[in-house]
């Protein structure tokens, strides 16, 4: 690179010349530029040449890698005076401009080197000034590349079968791991292997957690196999590949850490249904059996073609008397025939194979020769809070037909104890009553037959605070008008109880859909019901007002121009916090066609404007009367029923 010298600097020294240049001249009376008086010097040149390390060569190139020797020549042209500044060195500016130290110079001196740094990556600059002058100085400038191991995962007999180890790897297993040698730059973020061919890559297993093996190209991959037991507390492996340069690249030395995360075995049985719950079989029965190795994220770890030295077997136990296997596991299922006695009686599988691990569990069979069915007086299996059931045991045969005789003799419980409900225990009877608790909840019934005691029969009760629900909860309707009544019966045990109800009206009549139709005799409030079929003795009600058409009409305030809207009786239902407007019209033969607003009771304000109402609901559900009564006859009124609720509301209607 070229010297260079400041303009000021420069000036200068030509008006210093000069004016020396001048008065030489004046006393001596020799030229400007005689030979004893000359002040220009040839102009300085500090020239870098960068050298291959091993031959001292000229070699082109303005990066280097971590770790690498970076060494160049420095000559000085123009002068025979050639040393550098042996003060400051050549000193070393990092990629932000701070200087990080200097590079020692002795006289004579022209060959340097420099250790790139391994923590430090980007364009380092170095600068040589000449012994003689200060302001003679040059740049050089090396870009030290970003670099890092880049591991790959493979199957550990092919780098053809990525694996995706996000998810974790099990125990035993094994994996290929590739390592690349790659320079990073902002121009290519991704990347850019290096194909490093000088040096070796090493693998270490932190902790002893797991161990490595060759790979099938070594130096740069070897394959990693995990543990044979699952530790929960040591379920990440840390793996270190590192390169380290020889040759070109010597004083190369990059690691990379790559974790795996390892995860469990567990053995799951594709066969009998339900099996890690115990299996339930009558004296002799017999039924297949079949395992599977998973890992805890429920992938299936099996034979693989191309994984030749792994194969799945399992190995079936049972104790003496308690049953038989027989079959080939390593084939298919093998079959299980329960003893001649009746018990429990625990099997053990246990998984094997090469290069799979080894873990074991228990298969529970319950043998018996009979079962216990439990049934409900009228079927019910829903009860409210306190409430009672009647339940009848029967003795059941292998082919479900009832035991004769049967047992006189029951042991009857409640699963969980009292706190769930009790159940009488009344000597030589089948039949018993439960009483349900007042919590809600789904509770257990169990009965033993006396001499039987692995053959119980269970029955579930769901206890609920049971509630119907009935809209509208207040209504008005006129004289021989009809209104349809709905009902909803929920339950806190129960997402979906039914909805069965029989309807019931203390004036008019009302059909089993709940259409009411009013009698011909005003008053109010009577009350309709609704019963609940499911759950005797629970109920919803309504409040209904019968309303003679007395001159006094109703209308919402968005349908006061439609006359066919006005009504003696309205109905509307609302949510909370909302507002409507109604308006009253009185015939002009009343003279004073005025009217007087009032809200008779329930929830809710009303605001009134002349023969206007606006009815605001409020935060509370519930239910809320308007009545709007003429001024000019008190006795004439009409009727607003509103029903609140946190629904969205429903438009007003003619109830005719």
């Amino acid at each position: 690179m070229r010297t260079y010298r400041g303009d000021i600097v420069r000036t200068l020294q030509i008006l210093v010349a000069l004016v020396l240049a001048a008065l030489m001249a004046g006393l001596t009376g020799c030229g400007l530029l005689g030979s004893s008086g000359r002040l220009f010097r040839p102009e300085i040149l500090i020239t870098f040449i960068r050298l291959d390390p091993a031959t001292d060569q000229p070699i082109q190139g303005d990066q280097i890698l971590p770790g690498q020797v970076l060494k160049f020549r420095i000559l000085v042209t123009g002068t025979n005076k050639t040393d550098l500044d042996s003060t400051k060195g050549i000193e070393v500016f990092d990629p932000l401009g701070v200087k990080i130290g200097s590079i020692a110079v002795s006289s004579g001196q022209t060959d340097f080197t420099w250790t790139a740094p391994t923590d430090r990556f980007g364009k380092f600059r170095f600068q040589a000034t000449w012994a003689e002058d200060a302001s003679v100085v040059s740049l050089y400038e090396i870009i030290v590349s970003e670099i890092a191991v880049v591991l790959a995962s493979f199957r550990p007999y092919s780098d053809a079968l990525p694996v995706d180890l996000s998810n974790g790897l099990p125990i035993t297993r094994k994996v290929l791991l590739k390592a690349t040698v790659k320079r990073f730059d902002p121009a290519n973020p991704a990347g850019t292997d290096l194909g490093l061919a000088d040096g070796s890559m090493s693998f270490t297993v932190a902790g002893g957690n797991g161990s490595m093996e060759p790979g099938i190209s070594p130096p740069f991959s070897g394959v990693y196999v995990a543990p044979n037991v699952f530790n929960p507390a040591t379920r990440t492996a840390t793996i270190t590949a590192t390169f380290t340069g020889t040759g070109a690249n010597a004083g190369v030395v990059v690691s990379s850490t790559f974790r795996v995360t390892l995860i469990g075995v567990t053995i799951q049985f594709t066969q009998p249904a339900g099996a890690d719950a115990g299996v339930s079989l009558q004296q002799g029965e017999a039924v297949q059996v079949q395992a599977e190795l998973r890992d805890s994220n429920g992938d299936l770890l099996k034979e693989n073609t191309s994984e030749s030295n792994e194969t799945v077997t399992f190995t079936y136990v049972a104790n003496a008397g308690e049953g038989t296997y027989t079959g080939s596991p390593s084939s298919g299922p093998v079959t299980y025939t329960a003893p001649a006695t009746q018990g429990s009686f625990d099997t053990t599988v246990t998984s094997g194979g090469a290069g799979l691990p080894v873990v074991s569990k228990t298969l529970r069979f319950i043998v018996k020769n009979s079962t216990v069915q439990i049934t409900s007086a009228g079927s019910v299996s829903l009860i409210s809070a306190g409430g009672t059931l009647q339940l009848t045991a029967t003795l059941l045969d292998g082919a479900g037909s009832p035991v004769v005789p049967q047992p006189t003799d029951w042991t009857w419980s409640v699963v969980g104890g009292a706190a769930n409900g009790t159940v009488t225990d009344n000597p030589n009877s089948n039949t018993e009553t439960y009483t349900a608790p007042a919590t809600a909840g789904q509770y257990t019934v169990q009965a033993t037959p006396a001499g039987l005691p692995g053959t119980v029969g269970s029955f579930n009760v769901a206890v609920s605070e049971v509630f119907v629900n009935v809209l509208p909860t207040v209504a008005s309707v006129v004289i021989g008008g009809e209104l349809t009544f709905t009902a909803t019966v929920t339950s806190s045990a129960l997402p979906d109880p039914p909805d069965a109800v029989t309807w019931s009206s203390a004036v008019g009549s009302i059909t089993g859909g709940g259409v009411f139709t009013a009698p011909t005799t005003p008053g109010g409030p009577f009350t309709v019901t609704a019963t609940s079929t499911a759950i005797p003795g629970k109920t919803g009600t309504s409040q209904v007002y019968i309303v003679a058409p007395g001159g006094v009409t109703v209308a919402e305030e968005i349908d006061q121009l439609d006359p066919s809207k006005y009504t003696p009786a309205l109905n509307i239902m609302m949510p909370t916090n909302s507002r409507r407007s109604f308006v009253a019209a009185v015939p002009a033969s009343f003279g004073d066609t005025s009217v007087t607003w009032t809200k008779q009771s329930g929830v809710g304000a009303i605001t009134v404007i002349g023969n206007l109402v606006r009815y605001d609901s409020g935060g509370s559900q519930g239910s809320a009367v308007l009545i709007a009564r003429s001024v000019a006859d008190p006795t004439k009124f009409a009727m607003v029923t509103i029903t609140v609720s946190n629904g969205t509301g429903t438009g007003g209607g003619v109830i005719k």
